[in-house]
């Protein structure tokens, strides 16, 4: 079988579940749900039907708040209760099942820990405060279609420019709705068999650069160091390389000056972003010839991408500064 490989955002599919015993450290049933906690740091929450709502410390499971550092709530839960696993200050890592339709308040309130959190699909809301001193949070897994009822305090401290995740054809009600929209960094994402072969994501609106060959039905589709720009949701990619004889870039690489001439006049944007997807420059073009000022920036690899006036994507370019 052929080799393939390419940069991914974020590694979906679900994760395999240890299924070698661990000693029961403490268990029980809480309203009409049962929970345990084992001796690989795993909480789990089972049963059918709405989580109890809890203070900070009345949850039977805090007293392991100093081992717990991954909890799996399972399938049949329908509500996360108020306060749930706040100050479980080691958690690491949450997994919610698809049956749950609401989140309560401070349910991870200084769980400072915890890095991502995934909103499961038919979630309507999620209540205040739920992610107050989560300090490490860096990404917002949304699955819901429709943007779930938060208030200004649900994402209280968490910093907005983190990636913020929504589902394929809903970015445009995400970045409308004004509690959701304040987040900078909103993606939509690609179902995961977007390449048919790999189990990665990747998300619309993203320049790729493949450091391998990628294969398709044992076809060839994108050779190696090829730029790829992602701009639809029909688990297909589009090989958009910047066409030379119409776009010529050049010196590349440069250690100052950044030539961007055009066969044809065309209006629209230059963008150029970082390693880490931060746009570092936005140079509207009015000319065929463009000058790119790039000796503030420091020396790395950056990605370049020409944007017409009406929004389609002309092409990408990796670009070296020395």
């Amino acid at each position: 079988m052929k080799r393939f490989m390419t940069i991914a955002l974020f590694l979906c599919g679900l994760n395999a579940t240890n299924v070698k015993s661990q000693t029961v450290i403490a268990s029980g049933t809480s309203g009409i749900l049962n929970w345990q906690v084992t001796s690989d740091s795993l909480l789990t929450i089972n049963g059918t039907g709405a989580m109890l709502n809890y203070t900070w410390n009345s949850k039977p499971w805090y007293a392991h708040k100093d081992i717990i550092t991954h909890a799996i709530v399972e399938d049949g839960v329908t509500t996360i209760g108020n306060g749930a696993f706040s100050r479980l200050n080691k958690l690491e890592k949450i997994d919610l099942p698809n049956t749950i339709t609401s989140i309560g308040d401070g349910v991870f309130t200084h769980c400072s820990l915890l890095k991502t959190i995934t909103i499961p699909e038919i979630v309507t809301s999620i209540g205040n405060y739920v992610f107050t001193n989560c300090a490490l949070l860096t990404t917002i897994n949304v699955n819901a279609i429709i943007p779930p009822i938060i208030s200004s305090t649900t994402f209280d401290g968490v910093a907005l420019n983190i990636h913020v995740y929504v589902p394929c054809g809903s970015f445009a009600l995400y970045q409308s709705n004004s509690s959701w929209s304040v987040f900078t960094n909103l993606q939509e994402k690609i179902d995961c068999n977007l390449d048919s072969l790999t189990n990665d994501t990747v998300y619309i609106h993203d320049t790729v650069y493949i450091y391998d060959t990628i294969y398709i039905h044992d076809t060839t589709y994108i050779t190696i160091y090829d730029t790829v720009y992602i701009d639809t949701c029909n688990n297909s990619i589009n090989k958009t390389v910047i066409d030379e004889n119409k776009v010529t870039i050049y010196p590349n690489p440069t250690k100052n000056i950044l030539n961007i001439e055009f066969e044809e006049y065309l209006q629209g944007s230059i963008l150029l972003y970082d390693i880490n997807n931060r746009a570092v420059l936005n140079k509207e073009i009015n000319v065929k010839q463009n000058i790119i000022d790039m000796r503030f920036l420091p020396k790395g690899i950056y990605m370049l991408q020409i944007i017409s006036s009406n929004g389609k994507f002309i092409g990408g370019k990796k670009i070296v500064k020395q």
